[in-house]
């Protein structure tokens, strides 16, 4: 399992802040902040997949301590910021019946939920699971992190569309971690296809 040790800052303090002050008049207006996080840029963006094998990338990412306490969020996960190059590995030129039995095959021998394997190679969609741990945790983040997910990117000729679901509810742990500014995530991906699968970017909505 490769891991990407890279740190990028989130500006969450400032951001955070920012929302305090557009918000004082009128709360209802900015319910919540959008926080990115930055996979691209932290090296953990880019995922070479073979039909049905999750692969995983993790990161850490800090930024400045909230001057205010955040007390809920959501993680999101926007279609815009995946890409899909399918092509290439051992089940290019597969077609049908038999490129849906070998990514079935895959699947299953990697331990994933049968339900989900369905989704992925007899549905055609994309898997994306995400997990958010301590900072020092990058090692184990995968499997010791707040996991979110899976959001499923459905395709439209090979093109992400649209993903269910559009968010999740951030834990309290995980809300923890966001006021202290450092954090590591854990991205994995399932695809149906061989080729590379790309996701730019995370999204945080965080509110007080």
């Amino acid at each position: 399992m490769m891991k990407t040790r890279m740190i990028r800052s989130l500006g969450l303090g400032v951001m955070t802040s920012a929302a305090v002050v557009l918000a004082a008049g009128c709360p209802s207006l900015l319910p919540t902040v959008p926080v990115v996080v930055n996979l691209t840029d932290a090296g953990a963006g880019t995922y070479d997949v073979v039909a049905g094998t999750p692969v995983q990338r993790s990161a850490q990412f800090t930024g400045e301590e909230s001057p205010v306490t955040i007390t809920r969020g959501t993680v999101q996960l926007d279609p815009s910021v995946v890409t899909y190059a399918m092509g290439g590995g051992p089940a290019k030129g597969l077609a049908g019946a038999q490129a849906i039995e070998t990514c079935q095959q895959a699947c299953a021998l990697a331990g994933v939920d049968g339900a989900l394997c369905d989704d992925v190679c007899t549905d055609g969609q994309i898997s994306v699971r995400v997990w958010v741990g301590a900072f020092d945790e990058v090692e184990t983040v995968c499997t010791t992190g707040d996991e979110y997910g899976p959001f499923l990117v459905a395709l439209e000729n090979g093109v992400p569309s649209s993903v269910d679901p559009s968010s999740v509810t951030l834990s309290s742990n995980t809300v923890t971690l966001l006021n202290g500014g450092n954090f590591s995530v854990c991205v994995e991906v399932i695809a149906p296809e061989d080729g590379q699968v790309i996701i730019d970017s995370l999204r945080f909505d965080v509110g007080l």
